[in-house]
């Protein structure tokens, strides 16, 4: 299939699970839970920590037993703040959840993919491969 002389070719492929509404982030700690006991939470640089929502869901992460390391994200993530995130928490977490904003979730899912890769994430933006 072409459109305009450019071949279509593309993957897709979606989460099986979004939350979303009023009164969700309280299910997060038992949402990770189902994964791991330790969780890298990505958050804007500071307007979840500074809410009122913050200290009710630490306390909710301690009861549920999961240790949480937080990552702030201050703007759009570059590719060397993805990796650094990515290469601090390498082995370190169980799973990653992001609550935020676009670039929040974006750094989020660039996070987690890159857990389990060697290299820059830069090289996964030239076409989806990452550099040799």
């Amino acid at each position: 299939m072409t459109a305009k002389g450019y071949e279509l070719k593309f993957d897709f492929l979606s989460n099986p699970h979004v939350y979303f509404g009023p009164g969700r982030l309280t299910e997060l700690p038992e949402l990770a839970g189902t994964f791991g006991k330790r969780l890298l939470l990505i958050t804007g640089t500071a307007s979840l920590v500074n809410s009122r929502h913050w200290q009710p869901l630490q306390n909710r992460f301690k009861t549920a037993g999961i240790t949480v390391y937080t990552a702030g994200i201050h703007g759009e993530p570059g590719p060397d703040e993805i990796d650094g995130i990515a290469g601090e928490y390498a082995g370190r977490v169980d799973v990653v959840a992001a609550v935020g904003g676009g670039s929040v979730l974006d750094a989020g899912k660039a996070v987690s993919a890159m857990l389990l890769q060697t290299g820059s994430v830069a090289g996964f933006s030239k076409g989806g491969h990452p550099d040799p």
